[in-house]
């Protein structure tokens, strides 16, 4: 039987559990095929590798608390640290809530957000500390980096 998903159209087979050590490296596609089922999966103490090439999720993936609570319409991460580190060539499409209490790395990155609402960010930061290291931000319609921290 095949089945839609939003990453691909792919035949659908129970994948096998991953059993990997809680300070793994998942890595896209290799363990998962995009960023946001190897976000999904991931545990506290986990880090990304992405490969070469575009990583497209229309949710919203939030990390940690938001301030005005969770929005139903958001994919909640259960982990608080994230360490995303890409090669040459990985793209990531979609937008990033990092919430209060929460902190991390992107590495070597091409994150990106196509909107049409003026006020979302590709990543809207409330907490930290964060990096963002050889990395590039863009948004088409919205904003690249919105910073809203409180002390």
């Amino acid at each position: 039987e095949w089945f839609y998903v939003a990453e691909a159209l792919v035949k659908y087979t129970t994948p096998a559990p991953l059993n990997l050590p809680p300070d793994a490296e998942v890595c896209v596609p290799k363990h998962f095929p995009s960023v946001k089922l190897a976000l999904r999966n991931l545990t506290e103490g986990q880090s990304v590798a992405v490969t070469g090439g575009d990583y497209r999720y229309d949710d919203v993936i939030e990390i940690g608390d938001h301030p005005d609570g969770f929005h139903p319409g958001h994919v909640k991460m259960p982990f608080r640290t994230l360490r995303m580190r890409g090669e040459d060539g990985a793209r990531s499409w979609g937008r990033l809530i990092l919430g209060r209490m929460t902190r991390g790395v992107f590495n070597n990155m091409v994150l990106l957000l196509t909107t049409t609402s003026s006020y979302k960010a590709v990543l809207q930061v409330h907490g930290g500390p964060w990096q963002v290291e050889e990395c590039q931000v863009r948004s088409a319609g919205g904003v690249a980096i919105e910073t809203l921290c409180s002390a």
